[in-house]
């Protein structure tokens, strides 16, 4: 009795730690549209005037911006600014779109998924044959995300492919050229 006691004690001590709370999202707080700056929902609104519900607003520590976002852009986020904010909202196709601020409000990055895209052919053929033969891409509700460092107006097609536990992310240009895996 003693030891299941001292089991269920350490378990609720340790247990904030072994758990996730609803408003962690991958290194990032939830935090409320009153909690967001100004400038990022001024921006919002102007870079995305559509957007009026389902907006959600999350907070991104610095040191955990390139490892949430890093493989998506082609070079890292100043380190030492301190803030940065992801905002997930609808977009008009049903499918999600990421965006990611700057404390400024500047949109560096954005990530939409791309809903009923027909993925290039040499993307299909590289992403399941050669070193990657046996993987498939994943399309439960998406075929792809696209995605637009608009700090260098690159632009990148990623692609998640499963070969039975093993998943990988692979980057391609729009034109269908592979860039590199997550």
């Amino acid at each position: 009795m003693k030891t299941l006691t001292a089991f269920l004690l350490m378990a609720l001590v340790y247990s904030p730690f072994l758990t996730k709370g609803q408003d962690d999202r991958l290194y990032s707080k939830q935090i409320t549209p009153e909690e967001t700056p100004p400038a990022i929902k001024e921006a919002l609104k102007k870079d995305f005037p559509d957007a009026i519900k389902d907006i959600h607003y999350y907070m991104v520590p610095d040191n955990m911006v390139n490892s949430e976002w890093g493989v998506a852009m082609s070079e890292s986020v100043n380190a030492g600014d301190k803030e940065y904010y992801t905002v997930e909202m609808k977009g008009k196709g049903g499918g999600f779109v990421y965006g990611l601020y700057n404390k400024n409000g500047e949109l560096e990055v954005m990530k939409m998924e791309a809903k009923d895209f027909k993925l290039p052919e040499s993307i299909v053929t590289h992403a399941t044959t050669g070193a990657y033969q046996g993987y498939k891409i994943q399309s439960q509700k998406y075929s792809c995300y696209k995605v637009v460092d608009k700090r260098t107006n690159t632009e990148y097609v990623q692609v998640e492919t499963k070969k039975g536990n093993d998943t990988k992310v692979l980057y391609y240009t729009p034109k269908g050229e592979f860039i590199r895996e997550k």
